[in-house]
């Protein structure tokens, strides 16, 4: 299945959540995109919020209340917008 996938335009707007964690040292390919390769897929526009933390401690605390409060928030935005 994963051979045969095939990458689709999504068609409205998306919200990436990114880490304070300015360490790339260990970042996956040569050149660094912001919008880590979401751009091109997004087509109604690309947000992008950051928490606090990095990848491996964003799901625990202090981090964690972070994360939770700015899912809140945008949840909300986009039930009443």
């Amino acid at each position: 299945a994963i051979d045969e996938y095939q990458l689709q335009v999504y068609p409205g707007r998306m919200l990436l959540l990114r880490t304070t964690n300015q360490s790339r040292a260990n970042a996956v390919g040569l050149e660094y995109d912001p919008q880590f390769g979401w751009g091109d897929l997004v087509a109604g526009g690309l947000d992008i919020d950051y928490v606090s933390g990095s990848h491996k401690t964003m799901l625990v605390a202090p981090h964690v209340h972070v994360l939770a409060d700015k899912l809140r928030h945008f949840l909300a935005l986009a039930a009443h917008p």
